[in-house]
């Protein structure tokens, strides 16, 4: 016997495998920031390495982050175009994403620091992508 719950988590899941098919390359990139964020970061070498080198990853990786979330976004062809879901996806979820996994840094994975500078070059990283993507909008109407 079929209960309305088990309808709702029926709905539910096909709409999560929905929306997999059409955002899966950002489910890889969410899934490599989350495995790079919890991970021992490995040592790197001196000659790499400078004064805030580790922000500058943070800042690409929501940026990479950001940018494919906006280009699935554009590319799906059942999508309307609403402001407050394109706000919604392409901007809360990374920037939720980000205060997610420095938050967990200090609650469960011991083998990282919570750093409020690293949230700050997340969240810088997923308002730059939204700026590079309006410029490239713009100069693609033209």
């Amino acid at each position: 016997m079929v209960v309305v719950s088990d309808i709702n988590y029926i709905f539910v899941a096909e709409k999560l495998i929905d929306m997999l098919k059409r955002y899966w390359k950002s489910a890889i990139v969410t899934l490599m920031i989350l495995v790079l964020s919890f991970a021992d970061a490995p040592a790197v070498p001196k000659e790499i390495t400078f004064v805030g080198w580790d922000k500058v990853v943070h800042v690409i990786m929501y940026f990479v982050l950001s940018t494919v979330l906006m280009t699935e976004y554009f590319r799906d062809k059942r999508v309307f175009f609403s402001r407050s879901f394109f706000f919604m996806i392409c901007i809360v979820y990374p920037i939720l994403i980000g205060t997610i996994t420095e938050i967990l840094q200090g609650l469960i994975f011991t083998v990282r620091d919570p750093d409020f500078y690293d949230w700050t070059a997340n969240t810088f990283g997923v308002f730059l992508a939204w700026g590079v993507y309006a410029v490239y909008l713009n100069l693609k109407k033209k």
